[in-house]
């Protein structure tokens, strides 16, 4: 059978070949295009410009900050991106936290040996009730705060005396304020507190953002560049827990800070109105 095959593929093949040899001119796939190389419909023109990322090195703590700045001024680049983003929480995201309502919470995460100060301020108000306190390994977010299996059991008694009755208190987060209630354990810091008159809470805080921010703009007067807030805070996303990030500014996110893919509210408005209140602040104070 294979034999009787092989001479009706070549016929086959020999019928393909003339057919495709053969056609006809008007079977030729090419077309003469004609350009008027005088007419001019469009101009493109392209910019060398660069990226800045937000990192310690661009605050002005840092020892080559003034040279940083100094040589974007010198630059002179258009359309440069400004992009506050993940690696360093503090330096991107302006609302770490989502408003709370009447409760007012301080997180700290757990870091440097917990040499932390957990600060917190009813503005006007003075702190009436407090609603938690643990120095351990406490879970949850604000509103919904829970024991772990670590806790210091005199954490409430001191945040009282420290903070009860006054319109703002600063918290010394350490073993030798609380104890050591577990040993070779990175502990956390979470308080709930309640103040009076009663007012909804929110973690707005451009205050680590804001240098580096007015460093970029007068580095680029007079020249148009691209501010790009790129991260999301995490809060807005479903995960499984609450995301930790570092209490200090420069040290960096581990695990990474984005850890959800999709949004606590599908329709987008929460985060729309994030980033409303974001460019309003910046746009009208």
């Amino acid at each position: 059978m294979a034999d009787s095959k092989a001479p009706c593929l070549a016929i086959f093949l020999l019928l393909l070949t003339w057919c495709w040899a053969s056609g006809s001119p008007s079977d030729d796939p090419t077309s003469n295009v004609s350009i008027d190389w005088e007419t001019v419909t469009a101009v493109s023109n392209t910019s060398c410009t660069l990226q800045v990322v937000v990192n310690p090195l661009l605050r002005r703590e840092s020892p080559v900050h003034d040279q940083i700045f100094e040589s974007l001024a010198d630059l002179g680049a258009d359309y440069v991106r400004y992009v506050p983003w993940l690696p360093y929480p503090k330096l991107g995201v302006a609302e770490l936290e989502p408003p709370s309502g009447t409760a007012l919470c301080r997180m700290l995460n757990g870091e440097d040996g917990n040499n932390e100060t957990a600060t917190l301020s009813c503005g006007e108000g003075t702190i009436a009730k407090i609603d938690f306190a643990s120095f351990g390994t406490p879970t949850g977010s604000c509103g919904d705060l829970a024991l772990g299996k670590c806790h210091a059991a005199n954490s409430t008694t001191i945040v009282s005396s420290m903070c009860l009755g006054k319109t703002s208190c600063a918290i010394p987060v350490n073993v030798d304020v609380f104890g050591e209630p577990c040993e070779n354990v990175v502990k956390q810091f979470f308080v709930q507190v309640q103040c009076t008159p009663a007012s909804n809470h929110t973690y707005w805080d451009f205050s680590v953002i804001d240098p580096m921010t007015e460093d970029f703009m007068n580095a680029t007067k007079n020249h148009t560049a691209i501010i790009n807030f790129s991260t999301i805070p995490a809060w807005l996303y479903k995960t499984s827990k609450r995301v930790l990030y570092p209490d200090n500014p420069d040290r960096l996110a581990s695990p990474g800070y984005t850890q959800g893919n999709e949004l606590v509210d599908p329709t987008g408005k929460d985060l729309g109105d994030y980033y409303g209140r974001l460019v309003s602040y910046y746009t009208q104070g």
